[in-house]
């Protein structure tokens, strides 16, 4: 009981079911995850849509629309060397015959993504959120809301565009996007029909995904109370990394 892991996020299947095995032989051992730049929001995100953790691929070589609310998809996260190929195939004009995809990129820093968009918008990112509700809402999804009057038309326009592209449009937030803007994310592409169409989901491919922060704290507080006999940290440094307001390290020293 008084034994606990400390890893990073775990994706290898063997690697997983050992520590799985390790459960199994001591139920009441514990198993905390935790790294300092995790996807705790896209899991919040998913959990708030579908009432459990789940996985979300992108096909962009189908979407004739695509809408990235701070996502830098072209650079950054699992998969962006397949999804820049996939979105360039639609960015070219074959034999005088072009049917291109349109790019709408919302963002509050320049990325590499927002530099090759048909459309952008640069908004504050507590403005994000607000941006995200209201396009919800023309789309007629039922959400607290409130109009960004400076950028109304441009927001209405969108809307009207991905309506007219329902099952052909896509929608991704960027990873360090609120909870709230990954739920409606998924709410919108629902509403658009695209599942199994542009978007698809499946199975985290976490062996134990979780809430990192929310499992580091609960450790913290175990150690913190002198219920933590043994620990055994594998890859990661959470002396180094973890909020310094949780005192890993202080509460450390109560680990015999």
């Amino acid at each position: 009981a008084g034994m606990r892991i400390l890893t990073q996020t775990i994706t290898s299947p063997t690697l997983g079911s050992q520590i799985k095995e390790f459960s199994d032989l001591f139920p009441k051992a514990k198993w905390h995850q935790y790294e300092p730049v995790g996807r705790d929001n896209i899991h919040t995100g998913s959990q708030m849509a579908f009432g459990k953790l789940a996985a979300t691929q992108y096909r962009f070589d189908q979407a004739d629309i695509v809408l990235a609310i701070g996502s830098d998809f072209l650079t950054f996260g699992p998969g962006h060397l397949r999804y820049a190929r996939d979105f360039t195939s639609r960015r070219k004009i074959d034999h005088e015959q072009a049917d291109l995809n349109r790019l709408y990129v919302v963002e509050s820093t320049p990325s590499n993504t927002g530099t090759m968009a048909d459309h952008r918008l640069p908004l504050r990112p507590r403005e994000i959120e607000s941006f995200t509700r209201f396009l919800a809402h023309l789309l007629g999804i039922s959400v607290d809301f409130s109009p960004i009057e400076k950028h109304k038309d441009w927001i209405i326009e969108l809307a009207q565009d991905l309506k007219k592209h329902q099952g052909t449009s896509l929608i991704i937030p960027g990873e360090q996007q609120p909870p709230i803007v990954h739920g409606l994310a998924h709410a919108i592409n629902h509403k658009l029909g695209n599942i199994d169409s542009t978007v698809s989901h499946t199975e985290p491919v976490e062996s134990h995904p979780t809430n990192q922060l929310d499992s580091l704290q609960e450790l913290i507080e175990d150690m913190k109370n002198g219920q933590v006999d043994m620990i055994t940290i594998i890859e990661g440094n959470p002396v180094f990394d973890s909020p310094v307001d949780l005192e890993f390290s202080k509460h450390l020293s109560n680990v015999r």
